[in-house]
């Protein structure tokens, strides 16, 4: 009995293995899209970079950039300015800073490309008080950590969000000490580098995913971004952590706090999370408000501090 199912399973096989014809498919090359980028804020003048999308399947690498296009700029429904090429897809206005509150439309065309264009309101930053950083503030694992803190005037029946940055300024040096007990710099010159914050207020902590089996690990971007999804309209206290870093002597420390409009959040997030992934990991598709085209027109304004330690 065993014998004569073993040769009805093989007669199958057989039969199934012969019907099996290769048929070639002929997979079709998207057509390039217009990408278009720009980040506006109130203090820099009107900047947008064009460029294409890679073909796929094929080695298409060079001239990425659009020199060739017109990029238009409205204000509320007005025409502003037809922004002149500067270099590598670079197009700039000489003069023109956006406004807080204005809604701004970028319309860019190109010859062989649909025409791409998206709209974006100026956003406005929100009232940051009481700035401060205080030294050895915490203790973990035998690290002591500094604390930033301040507080966010968060404005209500809004979606808002913010992000968060922390630069030190100061000398890289090797290991050793001299003869006075200090560490000895590889050189004089000064410069400015990303600071991890640790970040333990679960109201901070939205973009934050594991990494570990037990979900134990430290939550420390060096880009923190959040929404005001747990306080909104609130006055606000915001606290995170940092330490100096085992490679550099820090004499000065660069705060910068943006209020961001929903789609560069959703940009940046989206960003991150991708350069995130791993091999196994679900694709992460990057968010873009163009219509036509690919890229972000977002906005955003900072309040920037400094400060000597």
């Amino acid at each position: 009995m065993k014998k004569y199912f073993l040769n009805v399973i093989l007669l199958l096989a057989f039969f199934i293995s012969s019907c099996q014809k290769e048929v070639p498919v002929e997979i079709p090359n998207a057509k390039s899209k217009i990408v278009l980028n720009c980040i506006m804020n109130e203090d820099s003048l009107f900047t947008v970079l064009v460029s294409r999308t890679k073909k796929l399947y094929v080695d298409d690498n060079v001239d990425m950039a659009l020199t060739n296009a017109s990029v238009s700029v409205y204000e509320n429904g007005v025409l502003i300015e037809n922004l002149s090429h500067d270099s590598i897809g670079i197009y700039s206005s000489k003069t023109f800073k956006p406004k807080v509150g204005n809604k701004y439309k970028v319309l860019v065309k190109a010859d062989g490309y649909v025409d791409a264009v998206a709209e974006e309101v100026l956003i406005q930053q929100a009232k940051i008080t009481d700035l401060n950083v205080k030294d050895s503030s915490y203790v973990k694992s035998g690290t002591v950590y500094s604390k930033l803190s301040f507080f966010i005037d968060d404005p209500a029946n809004t979606s808002n969000y913010y992000e968060l940055q922390m630069q030190g300024i100061g000398m890289m040096y090797i290991e050793g000490i001299d003869s006075t007990g200090q560490p000895i710099p590889m050189d004089s010159t000064r410069i400015e580098y990303p600071i991890s914050m640790l970040v333990v207020d679960e109201s901070l902590k939205e973009n934050y995913t594991s990494n570990s089996i037990t979900g134990n690990d430290d939550y420390m971007p060096q880009v923190l971004q959040f929404s005001d999804k747990f306080i909104n309209g609130s006055k606000y206290k915001i606290e995170v952590y940092f330490s100096s870093d085992n490679f550099f002597r820090t004499d000065s420390i660069i705060i910068n706090i943006k209020s961001v409009s929903k789609s560069f959040y959703e940009y940046k997030r989206t960003v991150l999370e991708q350069n995130n992934t791993g091999p196994f990991s679900e694709p992460v598709r990057v968010y873009s408000n163009v219509t036509g085209g690919v890229g972000i027109l977002g906005s955003y304004n900072i309040t920037k501090k400094y400060f000597t330690r």
